[in-house]
């Protein structure tokens, strides 16, 4: 920040902060080079935004399950032991979930008062892996760098897996439920001709949590009648220490 010196009846201290006006022409150097602050020309000060720089730094990763016309899930009603998306977090580790999207599929609806529930959890304590479940990639959020490697050649250490057909272990415990979307039928006819209504859930909270290690983002989809969907999860992940 450039400080100038003005008139000492100017202000109590003598001296008042200023920025470079400088809208346009903006002129950017090398990492580890000094550079000036810049404002617009009313003197608001530029501000990057921090999650912005946590992805130019190759810190923030994103996993997708489902693709194209194909939704997953296993067919089961809901079961704690067996979530459709699991973000494993060893110790060591701070994972800030910061969004998560699922949007289930239009289908028939069985019987009436068939339920379809979406839910976004936390285990604030265990670090889920174990279990018959597909082993997701995470994919880096810049996309020069290779899937699960950021800008300082660190790996991705949580894992990710989707669609659990044996129970988690350890068992899932849902310390803190983040979302929660519900849906119910509402049969007036035959069951078979009824259809849901649109079924999604997107969180993108202000507030975001952090899951210091050991720790797990969970998210679910189930219901009365077999569900399946389409899901992507966000995140930024950082050694715990520096956030401790």
């Amino acid at each position: 920040m450039n400080i100038e010196k003005i008139d000492p009846d100017a202000g109590p201290l003598g001296t008042q902060p200023q920025v470079l006006a400088n809208q346009a022409n903006v002129a950017r150097t090398s990492d580890k080079q000094w550079t000036q602050l810049r404002a617009t020309r009313d003197g608001s000060p530029i501000v990057f935004p921090w999650l912005q720089a946590l992805v130019l730094e190759g810190f923030v990763w994103q996993v997708s399950v489902g693709s194209g016309t194909t939704p997953v899930g296993d067919g089961t009603v809901f079961a704690i032991a067996r979530p459709m998306v699991s973000v494993g977090t060893p110790a060591g580790t701070a994972v800030m979930p910061l969004s998560v999207s699922v949007s289930a599929l239009n289908q028939l609806i069985a019987a009436d008062s068939d339920e379809i529930d979406i839910i976004v959890a936390v285990d604030r304590l265990s670090m889920v892996t174990g279990g018959a479940a597909t082993e997701e990639i995470a994919f880096n959020l810049r996309t020069n760098l290779t899937t699960a490697i950021n800008i300082i050649g660190q790996n991705s250490r949580v894992a990710v897996r989707s669609v659990y057909t044996a129970d988690a272990t350890p068992t899932p415990v849902l310390g803190i439920e983040l979302a929660h979307e519900l849906q119910r039928g509402d049969v007036q006819g035959v069951a078979a001709t009824a259809l849901w209504a649109r079924a999604t859930l997107d969180y993108n909270p202000d507030i975001k949590p952090i899951i210091v290690g050991p720790g797990s983002l969970l998210v679910y989809w189930a219901g009365t009648a077999a569900v399946t969907a389409f899901a992507s999860a966000v995140w930024a992940e950082l050694p715990s220490n520096v956030l401790l």
